[in-house]
């Protein structure tokens, strides 16, 4: 009989920061007044996907993870902003709502930039959409009237600070589908230049 090789649902991301989370929390509460059926995140789990890796073999897990720590080893410490709200594919018929964030240092493009060549260097495809920083609040499960309602709140935040996050490391993080939601585990952390992880205690 063959033995199956066990796989791990993988993805690389920036983790937001607890004041900003609190932050775009009370915003996702305003959008969720309006009834839609919607799968919110967990404020715990906010963050920035830099790359999206699908089911990689456990096996293979710790260099996959030790490529990425190369890959961003020499991108210095940055600032990202929570910046206002929108959809996907747009505001009048969305689909997954996300808010917005800055990168005026360029940093965050860089290590997305990183990432990215690391990840088809070790076989993962690469990605063919331009790269657009945002971090998800909710997914529509099914459509409803209460949508346009939702379209309305949306369109009324195009710019609000919602906080900054103060990035020194990228993580790689497995995500395990459940029924209540994926559930994040934080698999390696990645310290950006000059950043040891004792720093992060």
């Amino acid at each position: 009989m063959p033995k199956f090789k066990e796989l791990v649902r993988m993805f690389v991301a920036v983790e937001i920061a607890q004041k900003s989370a609190l932050q775009i929390e009370k915003l996702m509460t305003v959008f969720a007044s309006c009834g839609a059926d919607i799968k919110w995140v967990e404020s715990g789990q906010f963050h920035v996907t830099l790359k999206f890796l699908g089911d990689v073999e456990r096996e293979d897990m710790a260099d996959v993870c030790m490529e990425f720590q190369k890959a961003v080893k020499d991108i210095p410490p940055f600032e990202i902003q929570a910046t206002g709200a929108g959809a996907f594919p747009k505001i009048e018929m969305p689909r997954t709502v996300w808010v917005g964030v800055e990168d005026p240092s360029s940093q965050l493009t860089a290590a997305f930039n990183a990432v990215e060549a690391a990840a088809v260097k070790i076989g993962f495809v690469r990605e063919n959409k331009p790269y657009v920083p945002h971090i998800t609040l909710g997914r529509i499960r099914k459509p409803s009237a209460a949508l346009r309602d939702l379209s309305e709140k949306i369109a009324q935040y195009p710019r609000c600070d919602l906080g900054k996050t103060y990035v020194t490391h990228i993580d790689v993080l497995s995500s395990e589908l459940t029924r209540r939601g994926p559930l994040y585990a934080v698999l390696a952390r990645c310290p950006l230049q000059g950043v040891t992880l004792k720093d992060e205690d």
